[in-house]
């Protein structure tokens, strides 16, 4: 009973670490075309 409670546990952090760092790489990705966005802009 306990094995299972602490592989659970661990299985839940990992989804908790891939779901945080798929948002730093959409919020990273969405920074970089609104910079690249702006560079266009002042380079017209």
């Amino acid at each position: 009973m306990e094995r299972s409670t602490v592989v659970l546990r661990s299985a839940w952090l990992d989804l908790h670490e891939i779901r945080r760092k798929l948002l730093a790489v959409k919020i990273f990705h969405r920074y970089s075309r609104c910079r690249n966005h702006c560079c266009y802009y002042e380079m017209a």
